[in-house]
């Protein structure tokens, strides 16, 4: 009797240990990456309609200007009187997008400075929005092993001038970073946010798409290792192009899709979702050459069930998480109902 009283209590408290949670409680969320902050009537209904709590919204990107030679403030937030009224109704996450470029030139001893500006400009940025609501503050940037040192120091510097106001840190991860910790390291801030996307070879023309692809997103998933971290999810609802020169990627346009390029006489499309510049012309604000080369990649809503097919088959379930798209545009609302978003949402809610 008493040793199968020890075999029982040995059985149970190994149930006890590998007991996760049966779900998990969502916080929607949308990333807004627009430059100026305004939002719709059509907009704030179908947040509203969706469930959507939290806006991680862009204040500016932080990079290197090669003719100053200083790291600097670009694409910075505009506001106006009515982002007050929509930083009271939505919770706001000011996200600060800093490039591996700026991290690279960085040097050491200029690290407290740029975190003090940083925090500065994040403030500076807040005058028509309720920052006293914050509680978090993200930090996005695809750092490299090469560049994690002076990147966790610079998160270490922002995390404690944070904490006095009693505001955490976050950072973003990529898929490799979470494969790969022993290399890449462990960001010192009080948690992560996943980006499910970006997954393939944005710079090889053959590639299918680089933003998404079911096969891409498993072979990740499939091997990951347990995590010190706790993380969010960031999962993708965008479109984007990917120029190419004589063979070279040069650069993404963001929001094109094949129907704004289909029947235009200056475009050719010589694939399916992918297009020749007939003659030299502006594209979004971007010079674009004849002969040039665009490959169109887009990721709506089936490309967003089957990453949350992917979640829930290999991602453990936490007590409660944010799970957000990326990104809010004036597209979205056409392209998925309000009730077709709540539904994903409740997908990975469910036990």
């Amino acid at each position: 009797m008493r040793n199968r009283l020890l075999i029982f209590g040995a059985l149970w408290l190994m149930g006890y240990c590998t007991t996760v949670p049966s779900s998990t409680t969502v916080q929607p969320a949308f990333y807004y990456w627009r430059t100026r902050f305004q939002l719709s009537d059509e907009e704030r209904q179908y947040l509203q309609q969706s469930g959507i709590k939290r806006l991680y919204l862009k204040f500016f990107d932080v990079d290197w200007d090669e003719s100053i030679g200083q790291v600097v403030p670009l694409a910075q937030l505009e506001t106006d009187s009515s982002a007050r009224e929509i930083s009271q109704a939505w919770t706001i996450t000011p996200t600060i997008f800093v490039t591996n470029r700026a991290v690279q030139h960085l040097e050491e001893e200029s690290v407290a400075d740029l975190a003090n500006k940083i925090e500065r400009k994040i403030w500076s940025l807040s005058n028509h929005l309720d920052s006293a609501t914050y509680r978090e503050i993200q930090v996005d940037c695809d750092w490299t092993p090469s560049t994690r040192e002076r990147y966790f120091q610079l998160l270490g510097l922002l995390r404690a001038q944070l904490k006095k106001k009693g505001v955490l840190l976050s950072a973003t991860l990529r898929l490799h970073q979470l494969r790969y910790p022993d290399q890449t390291g462990i960001p010192p801030v009080a948690r992560g946010m996943l980006m499910l996307y970006n997954l393939g070879e944005v710079e090889d023309w053959q590639e299918k798409n680089s933003i998404f692809t079911t096969s891409a997103a498993r072979s990740y998933l499939e091997h990951l290792p347990r995590y010190p971290l706790e993380y969010d999810l960031a999962l993708p609802f965008f479109s984007w192009g990917v120029l190419f020169r004589n063979g070279e990627m040069i650069r993404l346009i963001n929001g094109l899709q094949n129907d704004s390029l289909r029947g235009d006489p200056r475009f050719s499309e010589i694939a399916p979702s992918r297009f020749r510049i007939k003659k030299s012309t502006y594209l979004n604000g971007y010079y674009l050459y004849q002969g040039d080369l665009l490959r169109l990649e887009h990721c709506g809503a089936l490309e967003l069930d089957s990453a949350m097919v992917l979640v829930q088959q290999f991602l453990a379930a936490p007590p409660q998480r944010s799970v957000a798209i990326f990104n809010f545009t004036p597209q979205i609302v056409h392209e998925i109902t309000a009730k077709q978003l709540q539904n994903v949402f409740k997908k990975i809610s469910s036990p």
